[in-house]
C-alpha cells in the first residue's frame, strides 16, 4: 500500500494536471480555426433556442463572475425569444467566449449583462463595465493571438485566440460580429444572425 503523497507532490501534480488542461484547451482551440481554414462543414443544425443557450451559459460562468463578485444580469425582451438554425454547441461556445471575455475583462464588483433584440436579424450583446480598448486595438482583437496590452494581460489565461474562435464560429452561419469600447468605460461585443 503506498503512503500518502506529500503536498509538494499535491501541488507538482496539480500543476501538470492544470497544464494539461491548459494545452488541451488551446489545441481545442487551434483545431477549431484548422477546420474554420479549410472550410471544414457545418456540423449538423437544429432549431435552438437563444434564450435556453444563454440561461445555460450563464449559470455556467455565474460562480466565476460571483467569484469577482461581479453581478451578470440577462435582458430579455417580452415572449418566448427567437430560435436560430445552428449547431447548439457552436452557440453555446460562442456566447461562453464572450462571456467569459467579459468576466475576465472587468474588474472586481463590476456588471456584466447579456441582452438580445430581434429587428431584420437576431442581434445579441454581451455587455460589461470592464477596462476597455482603445481605439487602434479594436480593429485587431478578431486577430488569432492578438492581445491587447501583453503588460496588462499577462497575469489573466489565454492565447489571445477567444474572439478569434468567435469570429469563426459567427461566419459559419453567415452572421457578423463586432465591438464597440472606450477606454476605461468597458465593451460590448454584439453578434448578428437570421432567426427563424
Amino acid at each position: 500500500m503506498h503512503g500518502e503523497l506529500s503536498e509538494d507532490a499535491r501541488n507538482a501534480l496539480q500543476a501538470i494536471l492544470d497544464e494539461t488542461t491548459d494545452t488541451t484547451a488551446l489545441l481545442e482551440d487551434l483545431l477549431t480555426l484548422a477546420r474554420a481554414d479549410a472550410a471544414h462543414s457545418v456540423p449538423t443544425t437544429r432549431s435552438t433556442s437563444v434564450c435556453d443557450a444563454i440561461v445555460d451559459v450563464c449559470d455556467r460562468l455565474r460562480p466565476s463572475a460571483e467569484q469577482r463578485a461581479q453581478t451578470l444580469h440577462t435582458i430579455f425582451p417580452n415572449g418566448e425569444g427567437p430560435t436560430l438554425l445552428v449547431y447548439d454547441a457552436d452557440l453555446r461556445r460562442l456566447l461562453g467566449i464572450l462571456l467569459e471575455n467579459a468576466i475576465k475583462y472587468t474588474p472586481l464588483g463590476g456588471s456584466i449583462s447579456i441582452a438580445y433584440k430581434m429587428r431584420d436579424l437576431l442581434h445579441v450583446s454581451v455587455s460589461d463595465t470592464g477596462l476597455g480598448i482603445a481605439p487602434e486595438h479594436r480593429d485587431k482583437v478578431f486577430d488569432r493571438f492578438y492581445r491587447v496590452d501583453t503588460a496588462r494581460s499577462a497575469s489573466r489565461e489565454g492565447a489571445g485566440l477567444g474572439l478569434a474562435i468567435a469570429k469563426c464560429l459567427i461566419e459559419r452561419y453567415n452572421g457578423t460580429i463586432s465591438l464597440e469600447s472606450q477606454l476605461g468605460n468597458g465593451t460590448t461585443v454584439t453578434f448578428s444572425l437570421p432567426y427563424l
